[in-house]
């Protein structure tokens, strides 16, 4: 089975670097890119603070290490200008064909995120139903359209899906087998996950509830054996 989930992730990854390569820039990876660099070179995160940075700054890293000149001239730290976009644009009409080259690279950064994703899905399904069950889930994560299509893409849903369910997993295990090792691990991956896209915030509310109905339900299952045991004695 593991030579069967090695494959599928060598053909997600195959799929996902030739449609990295093959297709143009997306609006919203225009904005993405601008405030990436910004990130980098400026230190500061007023572009596109819509979301959280971490995949921008994955994904602009490589680009950022070798060098690339952007005009800032029209810089905002208001974020109703959106002066990302702007920004990326004047880059695109500056530089053309060699700033295509460097959204290719910054899309192949964000790769890794999506094999988190299928590596997820084939452990937790594996560990609920089995071996089929695991190749069957990562089978799906690998083929999905939605997936393929925005996980060559540099922009955040992607990771964002990714790290949320890995968060999740740490989570459930922690749940399960409460430990201070895996409360840290747990909360640092809760941590990488909100970094991605502020949808995620919705666990702070959602992690409590589960865990309150967790302890209310084993609560109320003891009480009974308890006072059976005290009526037999």
């Amino acid at each position: 089975m593991r030579i069967v989930a090695g494959l599928l992730m060598a053909l997600h990854v195959a799929l996902l670097t030739c449609s990295a390569f093959r297709h143009s820039p997306v609006i919203d990876e225009i904005g993405h890119f601008a405030a990436g660099i910004s990130h980098w070179h400026l230190g500061r995160f007023d572009l596109y603070s819509v979301n959280p940075p971490l995949v921008r700054l994955v994904a602009t890293a490589p680009v950022a290490a070798f060098g690339h000149d952007m005009d800032w001239s029209e810089y905002s730290d208001l974020p109703s200008d959106r002066a990302e976009f702007r920004i990326g644009a004047t880059a695109i009409r500056a530089h053309r064909g060699a700033i295509l080259q460097k959204f290719k690279y910054a899309r192949l950064a964000c790769i890794p995120f999506c094999l988190i994703g299928g590596f997820l899905c084939w452990i937790w399904a594996r560990e609920l139903y089995g071996d089929t069950a695991g190749i069957v889930a990562l089978a799906l994560w690998c083929l999905s359209p939605n997936i393929l299509g925005h996980g060559s893409l540099l922009t955040p849903d992607t990771a964002a899906a990714a790290l949320g369910v890995t968060a999740c997993f740490s989570w459930k295990n922690w749940l399960q087998q409460p430990s201070t090792k895996g409360a840290l691990i747990a909360g640092v991956l809760l941590g990488l996950a909100e970094l991605t896209k502020f949808t995620w915030l919705i666990l702070y509310g959602i992690w409590p509830v589960v865990w309150i109905a967790l302890r209310w339900r084993s609560s109320g299952i003891e009480k009974p054996v308890a006072l059976s045991c005290g009526r037999l004695r």
